[in-house]
């Protein structure tokens, strides 16, 4: 018994007519009887009750036609599925994220979110909060369909990795700092305070940043505290302990902090989406599609 012997028995079902059924099947009435037969032979029960006023569904012809049409509709289904598949219509993705605090590249991730969430309904997403080493490892490993970090990879035999945004650096700094009146602060007085630095073991790629930036001036970090995302460096910087290079998004998010200008031009902090080469995921191109379109 194949597919097509279920739409042929299903057509004569609906219309209790051989003649009706072979047109709507686009066939002449001898094989669409032919092949009527051939089925109750294979069954062994007997479907129609034929006379030549009328054709009838016996007993077990109308239970038949309950359970062919459940397993049409379920062979459609199937075909839906596996064209939403490989269009990246449906299925999950799991997506890391370094983002812990409202900046500008906060609010790029949720409108890239938003995005492939409107345009992917069906697609179930699981957000993870991780850091950029955390988020490494997972994809190597496939916990991670694709992770949104802050890094500066080296090639990288299994990832890739596409820029996203860049956002330049600024120095945050307590009201009541003594340096808070200057209008542009220099290196020599930056090198003297006390430095809130993101922890290097979360973020290897920032920290190193940093310190590449003082080196290259002439000076060492003072790195007398250290937190664990940019949420806690606000609130250290806010506490009056010390000053930190933070997101220029930041600013105005807390009104007991200041943010200066540098004498010389500050790094900026890279946001990068990272996914496996080998990947085969149709939702993890859709989503990729999803952040070029927002980044460009």
């Amino acid at each position: 018994m194949e597919l097509r012997h279920l739409r042929y028995f299903l057509a004569v079902a609906d219309e209790l007519h051989f003649g009706r059924a072979a047109k709507r099947l686009n066939m002449s009435q001898p094989p669409l009887s032919q092949q009527i037969l051939q089925l109750e032979e294979d069954l062994g029960v007997k479907l129609f009750q034929r006379t030549k006023r009328q054709v009838k569904l016996t007993w077990a012809g109308q239970l038949f036609a309950k359970e062919s049409r459940l397993i049409l509709a379920q062979v459609d289904h199937a075909a839906t599925v596996a064209v939403q598949a490989d269009q990246g219509q449906i299925g999950q993705l799991t997506i890391g994220s370094v983002l812990s605090a409202d900046s500008a590249t906060h609010r790029t991730v949720v409108e890239i979110l938003q995005t492939f969430t409107k345009r992917h309904p069906h697609v179930r997403l699981a957000l993870r909060s991780l850091s950029t080493p955390q988020q490494i490892e997972a994809l190597h490993t496939g916990r991670l369909d694709v992770g949104l970090l802050t890094a500066h990879l080296a090639h990288d035999p299994v990832l890739a990795t596409e820029p996203v945004r860049r956002e330049p650096l600024m120095l945050a700094m307590p009201k009541d700092n003594p340096l808070s009146g200057r209008r542009i602060i220099s290196m020599r007085a930056l090198a003297a305070e006390p430095f809130i630095m993101i922890s290097r073991n979360l973020a290897p790629a920032v920290y190193d940043l940093i310190v590449a930036w003082f080196r290259d001036h002439g000076f060492s970090v003072n790195a007398a505290y250290e937190a664990d995302s940019l949420f806690s460096t606000l609130t250290l910087v806010e506490c009056g302990i010390g000053v930190a290079l933070l997101p220029a998004s930041l600013e105005g998010v807390r009104r007991d902090i200041l943010f200066k200008e540098v004498e010389v031009q500050t790094p900026s902090l890279d946001l990068l989406v990272a996914y496996r080469r080998d990947s085969q995921s149709e939702v993890l191109r859709s989503f990729l599609a999803v952040v070029r379109e927002v980044v460009a």
